[in-house]
């Protein structure tokens, strides 16, 4: 067992470097920021690889239009700031763990994340939010990145207790008896380290608690009944009822009935299109 004792640090060693391009973009990005489209190009074209890489999850959002996007500029004007950041986030995520993309842990962790980044920026438009459905994406794609860093402190003991989790109680409590912390705490250090900014560290650590007073407690709400819609599409036949969340559907001004009927033509839709099928390319063998 590993000591609970053991400090943060411990846990962030065995983490991927985030490359200082995605940091700075976040941080670019954050609400407030002014600059301009050739400064955002500027930053993304400074690495060759990754801007490929944008430029093809980037087609699969403009599937619709009749020509290929070549160029970064061309896909910026039309996809704006906040999707693009997406997008960045999801090739650096991708790219991070590309070694370890076939374990079932990563198969597994990522099936979820994508699940709910998808779900809540779907339910940012549902709930007429629609400045937050790209941060909810995002927010929604890092919020058990907590998880990772568990895995690959002990890679068996932490499969062993997620697999657990179904009849031994909630997963944080579980890691609490075996690390002395749990994946939201640890991911919020992760996303701190990378230097992201503040938004997306507050969701890994309070996605899952009653909702909150912060100025970010929306975005929180909506990665939390995201994650518990696609939890369900895990569990399947198991899945709980959508009253375990109604502190945050009250937030978002939800009516439970209504995003129950949601979820269940959502995911058919989520399916088809071609941003997801791309992202499932991109995470999943």
């Amino acid at each position: 067992m590993v000591n609970p004792s053991r400090p943060f640090a411990e846990y962030l060693r065995t983490m991927p470097v985030v490359p200082d391009l995605a940091a700075k973009l976040m941080k670019m990005l954050e609400k407030g920021q002014d600059f301009s489209f050739a400064e955002m190009e500027q930053v993304i074209s400074g690495d060759p690889g990754l801007t490929v890489k944008v430029l093809k999850v980037a087609n699969s959002a403009l599937y619709s239009r009749p020509r290929a996007v070549t160029q970064l500029s061309t896909a910026i004007s039309f996809l704006g700031f906040d999707t693009i950041r997406s997008l960045v986030v999801l090739v650096v995520g991708a790219s991070l763990f590309e070694k370890d993309r076939r374990q079932p842990f990563f198969q597994g962790f990522w099936r979820q994340s994508l699940n709910t980044a998808f779900h809540a920026k779907g339910l940012a438009v549902l709930a007429a939010l629609p400045n937050l459905d790209e941060e909810a994406f995002t927010a929604g794609l890092l919020h058990n990145i907590g998880q990772a860093a568990l895995y690959y402190t002990d890679t068996v003991g932490y499969e062993s207790l997620r697999t657990s989790v179904g009849t031994a109680g909630r997963l944080e409590v579980l890691e609490h008896k075996r690390f002395g912390t749990n994946h939201k705490e640890v991911g919020a250090q992760v996303l701190d380290s990378w230097n992201f900014p503040e938004l997306y560290i507050e969701v890994a650590r309070q996605h899952g608690n009653p909702p909150g007073l912060s100025i970010h407690a929306k975005t929180v709400a909506l990665v939390t009944v995201a994650g518990f819609l696609a939890s369900n599409l895990r569990l399947g036949t198991r899945s709980l009822p959508l009253d375990l969340v109604a502190g945050d559907l009250a937030l978002l001004k939800l009516d439970l009935a209504a995003v129950a009927a949601w979820a269940k033509t959502f995911v058919g839709t989520m399916e088809e299109l071609p941003l997801y099928r791309e992202c499932r390319t991109l995470f999943l063998p």
